[in-house]
């Protein structure tokens, strides 16, 4: 005879399952009790419930979890707003004879004819509640008009996705140039003389040291900057502008004047502490084809630290609907030349080279913001990376400048507008672009970008090449990545060792094996090491004796693995994160094994 069982799905929040418990242990209490769920639940036969697979994955998994025993209730729970459509389908499924549907007050129905009336009333209110949410929603003209502005905007996105296909003309070939080993720092500035004043002895301290240049951009003052750096600093270059210019093309004008190999761009808010310029100018030794190196940025005390200089691009998984997707990130101690999505525009040392070959910034963003995360992204596409270098520190004193001629507001505005703007000029991939224009306009607030966008939708930049997929640049610069530089290179023979867990604590048979074979590897050969980690923490200072670099990866968690027809195993460690960032390690260490 079948053993008869009682199976909850737990299609609720996570406070609405210790109440669901209790109902179902109450009913017919000498049954076995299984929970089907995300999460482990204690005290229960427990049956995992995948979201990132499909409804068949999971309904076979269910069905044989509970092979040889007969479902005497199959018990759902029908909360609002919750996304368990497919749990509940499953549920059904398993044994729609014996299905129970409680809602979120517990009150319950069986699928039987003289539950009719309760059925009856259960719908009847959930259709009441929805027309009265809804009549609240339109009744407000102001929702009525952000949808109709949302609506028109994820269409015009769409459209131009589907634009994406016609293939671009090719970016004219800029003429190549010719520049001298050394430094040119281009310092754009408006009615700045006074931070000039602090920022520049330091600054042309520092400089002395190897072949420079300082360039100052007189972008429209009107308080005397270019008399006073003639007269007080006469070896300063100025390129004066009566009329203001937005960042990128007062940036441009000075980047046109640089005859130099590197070129710095530092805002005139900025104050650099000592080996600033060393620190960025060793990065481009140690990293194949640099193209950009970003200090580490302070804020002054008590001011909370928006930039750091680590810039991410946060996955939707990773963040709330409402956050920003680009963001800086507290670098761990001892991280250093982790990969950046780009380099702040106000104190990173760039190939110049390489940044005349790109074009410089695209001028298009006005009056400033993203045009350096614009210019970022069109380099990585090159497959020329950037780095975070935690050597160069800088104290920005945030928005000296732009708060004195723009409100929060207004700021605020800018920088939306301009981030649709980067969306639809340096995305390439028509899924991607996509996938970041609808997420982009479900965040907005605001009626007047929202009212620019179907408009920015259809504007397109210049090709950048694809030696590298956006979906990889933005895997490999999303957070999960962190670099540590471990101890000095010896010249010999370097092996790559790629681990699913750190082999240091040793807390277990194979991080013991790993650790004594690393070890010993390491009397004849320079090892670097890229491993999977569970959270965000500083690489084993056991590991970093014997190790010359260290690349730990965040493992996502494996309760939401994707439907792709393959094991679980498999699908645990098939992270495009450390795809990207295997790949990128194997170029900068050229490894023999």
């Amino acid at each position: 005879m079948q053993e008869q069982v009682k199976v909850l799905f737990a299609s609720a929040s996570p406070d609405l399952i210790p109440e669901a418990l209790v109902h179902m242990r109450a009913t017919l209490p000498a049954l076995e009790l299984y929970v089907v769920s995300e999460f482990p639940v204690e005290a229960v036969h427990w049956i995992p419930y995948r979201p990132g697979r499909g409804l068949g994955d999971n309904l076979a998994l269910c069905r044989a979890s509970l092979a040889g025993k007969r479902v005497r209730i199959s018990a759902v729970i029908l909360q609002p707003g919750v996304p368990f459509r497919r749990l509940r389908l499953i549920g059904f499924l398993i044994s729609p004879r014996y299905f129970l549907a409680f809602n979120e007050h517990f009150g319950h129905f069986m699928l039987r004819p003289r539950a009719l009336p309760s059925i009856a009333r259960h719908l009847l209110w959930r259709t009441g509640n929805l027309l009265r949410w809804q009549r609240r929603r339109l009744r407000h003209p102001l929702n009525l008009r952000f949808r109709t502005l949302k609506f028109l905007a994820i269409l015009a996105g769409e459209a131009a996705a589907l634009l994406r296909a016609i293939p671009r003309r090719r970016a004219p070939q800029a003429a190549p140039r010719s520049f001298s080993p050394g430094v040119s720092v281009v310092i754009p500035s408006r009615d700045g003389k006074d931070l000039l004043a602090r920022l520049l002895p330091a600054m042309l301290a520092q400089l002395g040291a190897f072949p420079s240049e300082a360039i100052v951009v007189d972008n429209g003052s009107s308080d005397g900057t270019m008399e006073f750096l003639r007269r007080s600093f006469p070896s300063v270059i100025v390129e004066s502008r009566r009329e203001p210019m937005a960042f990128a093309a007062a940036v441009n004008l000075g980047i046109g004047r640089a005859k130099y190999s590197r070129v710095c761009l530092l805002n005139n808010d900025m104050a650099i502490e000592d080996g600033f310029f060393e620190s960025l100018l060793a990065a481009f030794d140690r990293v194949p084809d640099l193209f950009c190196a970003s200090a580490q940025i302070f804020l002054p005390k008590g001011a909370r630290r928006e930039e750091t200089g680590k810039t991410v691009f946060v996955p939707e998984r990773d963040r709330s609907p409402e956050d920003f997707p680009v963001r800086c990130e507290e670098p761990l101690p001892g991280e250093d030349l982790t990969w950046v999505l780009y380099g702040s525009g106000g104190c990173s040392l760039f190939d110049a080279a390489k940044l005349a070959e790109l074009g410089g910034f695209d001028e298009t963003y006005t009056p400033a913001y993203v045009e350096d995360l614009d210019l970022g992204v069109r380099a990585w596409r090159r497959g020329w990376p950037s780095v975070f270098v935690a050597g160069a520190r800088v104290l920005h004193r945030h928005r000296t400048t732009t708060s004195r001629y723009f409100s929060e507001e207004q700021l605020a505005r800018i920088l939306e507008t301009n981030y649709l703007r980067f969306l639809a000029r340096a995305t390439g991939g028509r899924r991607i672009f996509r996938s970041m224009w609808r997420a982009a306009i479900h965040r907005l607030r605001d009626p007047a970008v929202l009212a620019s966008a179907r408009r920015i939708a259809f504007e397109r930049g210049l090709p950048s090449g694809a030696a590298l997929d956006d979906a990889s640049i933005f895997a490999l610069n999303g957070g999960a990545v962190a670099v540590f530089p471990g101890r000095a290179p010896s010249g010999r023979p370097c092996i790559l060792i790629a681990t699913p867990y750190l082999p240091f604590p040793l807390a277990h048979g194979g991080a013991v094996r790993m650790f004594n074979l690393m070890r010993e590897a390491a009397r004849e050969f320079d090892l670097v090491l890229i491993s999977f980690v569970d959270e965000a923490k500083p690489a084993p200072a056991e590991l970093l004796e014997f190790c010359r670099e260290i690349v730990l990866v965040k493992r996502r968690g494996s309760h939401r693995l994707p439907e792709r027809g393959q094991p679980d195993v498999v699908e645990e460690f098939d992270s495009l994160p450390f795809h990207a960032a295997l790949r990128q390690t194997v170029k900068k260490w050229n490894p023999r094994v």
